[in-house]
């Protein structure tokens, strides 16, 4: 009990800390749309090979939410589950940074990481901690990808559970709690007419204060105080 107890603090902790860097990918995606005429559709057509990209996850538990946390066998996913696996892939790749930034935080251990000994052991702790935590990386930003803007939810076997994921959910927690009078940026500009100049407003206003959650069915539902 100690040891799982000990892996579920590394891999919260390690996601925690490196949840959002996938933002400078998704940063670049989006300057690119904005771009046109520059290329960068053919740079970004090289980069999202979606079907490389769900081999190379096969290998690690990141492929598991894609599927409602089962195994991907012979018979198992159907085709449609498969076909809607590689539509989250893509979209996550192309407008999220949750999954670039999961795929990028497991490469870079992949290169870096120090190994001081063949203890199959710590090998095999170490490798349950790095993937669990990516999933926790790539899930707290999917909320974009399984919910539409009108409440509608697509993807439905994506949406975090407690019982099934209870990293990414903490993790997701984790990501809204830090929006608290976390200060949000609006810039915004006016014109003097008669000096023929125009003046910057900068303004730090709080998006969030807090959060208000009851239990209801034993389910646990919150809506942000402002």
């Amino acid at each position: 009990m100690s040891w799982a107890a000990d892996v579920f603090y590394e891999a919260a902790f390690i996601s925690a800390l490196f949840h959002d860097m996938g933002y400078p990918w998704q940063y670049v995606n989006g300057l690119s749309k904005s771009l046109k005429g520059a290329n960068y559709d053919e740079i970004n057509g090289a980069l999202l090979n979606v079907e490389e990209a769900a081999k190379k996850m096969n290998d690690s538990l990141l492929i598991y939410p894609l599927y409602g946390y089962q195994g991907v066998a012979v018979l198992n996913p159907s085709p449609d589950q498969h076909r809607d696996a590689l539509e989250m892939i893509k979209q996550g790749l192309l407008n999220k940074h949750g999954l670039p930034g999961a795929i990028g935080f497991m490469w870079l251990n992949q290169k870096i990481r120090y190994k001081p000994n063949k203890d199959l052991r710590n090998e095999a702790s170490f490798k349950l901690i790095t993937d669990w935590a990516a999933v926790g990386i790539m899930m707290h930003d999917m909320p974009g990808v399984y919910r539409n803007d009108d409440g509608t939810i697509n993807f439905g076997v994506l949406r975090i559970d407690c019982k099934k994921d209870p990293l990414s959910c903490i993790i997701s927690l984790a990501d809204i709690l830090e929006e608290f009078e976390r200060p949000k940026t609006d810039f915004d500009w006016y014109e003097d007419k008669e000096k023929n100049v125009k003046h910057v407003a900068l303004s730090y206003d709080f998006f969030c204060i807090g959060t208000i959650v009851e239990l209801v069915g034993g389910k646990m539902k919150g809506k942000p105080s402002f």
